[in-house]
């Protein structure tokens, strides 16, 4: 009986899930609580140069294309030779200020949320 068992669950694969492609991914919203459509993400090195950048779809979000390093932190995959290292991640639009955070080495999602612009 329980030999039959054993070659039962040998037999009979359960249905694995497929592996998420790492990526590194970005929601940005407007004060109001709605999505930052078209919104233009990128991150900053530490000597100032832009590394990668991307625009925010319909629901105000953006997957920054991503890898695992040899510890297993997802890191961006834009060729940095010479660049410097991540620092800040920005958003701008339009009518709002530019907004971001800090970059935390092998964090994988980012919310932001945009002040509006008001000029008096």
């Amino acid at each position: 009986m329980w030999l039959f068992l054993v070659l039962c669950a040998i037999v009979v694969p359960g249905h694995a899930s497929a592996p998420q492609e790492p990526g590194i991914t970005v929601t940005v919203y407007k004060a109001q609580n709605e999505a930052a459509v078209g919104a233009r993400v990128f991150v900053l090195s530490d000597t100032g140069q832009e590394l990668v950048a991307a625009k925010t779809d319909r629901s105000g979000m953006v997957r920054l294309e991503a890898k695992r390093d040899r510890f297993g932190f997802v890191q961006l995959t834009a060729d940095q030779a010479g660049k410097g290292r991540p620092a800040f991640l920005l958003v701008e639009h339009d009518h709002f200020f530019i907004g971001g955070l800090r970059w935390t080495y092998g964090q994988q999602e980012y919310f932001i949320v945009l002040a509006p612009r008001e000029v008096r």
